[in-house]
């Protein structure tokens, strides 16, 4: 169980370290937007585009800022998954005994970390549905299968 956990955390601590560097690259092509944006020689259709373009970077930022507190949640939901069973595993009969009473628990956070990352897959799926730019998310992220 230790080691499936461990996957589990460096698989969204990976999805984390990413979703930051998108954050960054994003907030620094929308302020270099606005500054084009200001621009008088931009024509009308150029900041048209511009708009449209500043409008779709910051949904994108809105969905990785979403992204970000999930994977938090989901990380934090995990440490306190792998606190709490090594905890039972201990031979200290005071320790388990508030360990067994508390694997409801126990069960609880485990609910709570399968809700976030169903939360998480939806939010990535939704992420680039408005263009065909390629994403990491889309691979991770398994299709509905319908028959």
């Amino acid at each position: 169980m230790d080691d499936k956990l461990q996957a589990k955390k460096t698989y969204y601590q990976q999805f984390l370290d990413y979703t930051e560097q998108q954050i960054l690259e994003l907030s620094a092509s929308i302020a270099d937007q606005q500054k084009l944006l200001v621009k008088p020689e931009n024509n009308e259709f150029e900041q048209k585009i511009l708009v449209k373009k500043l409008a779709s970077d910051k949904r994108k930022m809105q969905s990785f800022l979403n992204g970000e507190g999930l994977l938090r949640s989901i990380l934090q939901q995990l440490d306190i998954i792998h606190t709490t069973i090594a905890n039972q595993d201990q031979n200290n009969s005071l320790w388990n005994r508030f360990f067994r009473s508390s694997s409801n628990e126990l069960a609880n956070h485990q609910k709570l970390l399968h809700t976030y990352e169903l939360l998480f897959e939806e939010i990535m799926k939704g992420l680039y549905s408005d263009t065909q730019k390629a994403s990491p998310y889309k691979k991770l992220v398994p299709k509905a299968k319908y028959r």
